[in-house]
């Protein structure tokens, strides 16, 4: 049987190609209804990635549901860097949950977009919130 933390969560991209935001001002009002204050879509990081493309890139897969007053927030993260360069970049894609938490995939969830945001200001501001589940 596999367990789900087993499952790969990181690996190299040999030849990166950045995927498109979806959705990033909703992502950004989202997260900032829900506690996130200071995250939002980011044209910097964004920029910053996108000379990266073409070349390696190390990315870490990982996601959070986090408790609100609005509800479950499922988080899924991409994240973005390189030992010998500064990338700061992470990639989010925001679903809210409807009804309770089930981490075997059954719950019923709506897709809110995804956006390219400053991994250091995003990680922070995860130790602010409520934090119900998660897999690193």
């Amino acid at each position: 049987m596999i367990k789900l933390k087993n499952i790969l969560k990181e690996f190299t991209d040999q030849n990166f190609q950045m995927r498109k935001e979806e959705n990033p001002g909703k992502v950004g009002s989202l997260l900032s209804k829900v506690g996130f204050s200071g995250i939002a879509p980011d044209k910097k990081a964004y920029s910053r990635l996108k000379s990266f493309e073409g070349g390696k890139m190390f990315v870490h897969i990982q996601y959070h549901v986090i408790e609100t007053k609005l509800g479950h927030v499922f988080i899924h993260q991409t994240q973005y860097w390189l030992k010998d360069k500064d990338v700061n970049v992470t990639k989010i894609s925001v679903e809210t949950i409807k009804g309770e938490w089930n981490p075997r995939g059954t719950t019923d969830r709506k897709d809110i977009g995804s956006a390219f945001v400053d991994t250091k200001k995003f990680l922070a501001a995860l130790k602010r919130v409520n934090i119900i589940d998660r897999a690193q």
